[in-house]
């Protein structure tokens, strides 16, 4: 029988070819697979570039325009949490350092350095997109204002900053100082900065999204922002009737008398939740 066979080698030849072709149409399945998959990487890694360009130019427009330390602190940190999702390439992972960096700054200083401006820029520009003259070098010269009304009040300890900040905010053990001589506390969505004479809460933000159509009123969203600044301010401090109200988006914004100070709260018509204070001058 083996005689035979080597004799008529026909159906090994065929065997051989068989399988020959089926090796090609494998390696060529397997080519496309991971054209297929190179294709979809680099598209997710522009998805997330151009979506850390867009944090990144939100933050350059807040700064500009004197929007809170809360605001342009959480632009950057998104724009540097999406960075660090698209192509691990060394131009991005120093990228997302110094994005990290400025964010720090920012909470220690108050202001974004000539190297955070120029960070933005260029992962604005990264992404395609036009983008005009970094932020501003230097900070502008800001106008003497009077003493806040909190200025005999006792000192805290950062011990009892923090509690004060997971009240105001009904939070718990997720809260995490920031370094620096301000009394900031943050976590992923949300910035309590408090001042280091009474605790006053001066600006607060908490980011959450919007799921669902606004349900709350305007006078029960006015009863919330009166009750909560209740537990956030002290007697002499607080009025219960606002100044002014309006409605942005989701949002009812209130204007309270403080002192020789105007301290806004927003309130969110979905949640009902106390979402931003901003302590302003009068």
């Amino acid at each position: 029988m083996s005689k035979h066979f080597w004799k008529n080698p026909r159906p090994l030849v065929l065997c051989l070819c068989a399988m020959t072709f089926l090796c090609l149409i494998l390696l060529v399945l397997y080519w496309f697979a991971e054209k297929e998959n190179a294709l979809l990487q680099s598209s997710r890694s522009e998805q997330f570039l151009m979506l850390a360009a867009g944090e990144a130019e939100e933050a350059v427009t807040a700064y500009r325009n004197n929007k809170p330390t809360a605001e342009v602190y959480h632009r950057i940190c998104s724009a540097a949490s999406y960075l660090s999702m698209a192509s691990p390439t060394e131009e991005n992972r120093k990228l997302t350092a110094e994005l990290q960096d400025a964010g720090r700054d920012l909470l220690e200083a108050g202001i974004l350095t000539e190297q955070a401006g120029d960070s933005l820029t260029a992962l604005s520009r990264s992404a395609c997109s036009i983008h005009q003259n970094a932020v501003h070098k230097e900070p502008a010269s800001v106008p003497e204002t009077p003493v806040p009304p909190w200025q005999d009040m006792p000192c805290i300890t950062r011990a009892e900053g923090h509690q004060i900040a997971e009240t105001l905010t009904e939070t718990k053990n997720c809260l995490t100082p920031a370094m620096g001589r301000s009394f900031i506390y943050t976590c992923q969505n949300v910035y309590v900065k408090l001042s280091q004479k009474g605790g006053i809460p001066l600006e607060i933000a908490v980011y959450t999204p919007v799921r669902r159509e606004g349900t709350y009123t305007r006078e029960t969203c006015t009863f919330r922002s009166s009750r909560f600044l209740e537990n956030a301010l002290p007697r002499t401090l607080r009025e219960r009737e606002p100044l002014a109200c309006e409605e942005a988006g989701s949002v009812y914004r209130f204007l309270y008398s403080c002192g020789n100070r105007r301290v806004r709260v927003d309130v969110r018509t979905d949640t009902g939740r106390i979402t931003g204070l901003q302590m302003l001058p009068a």
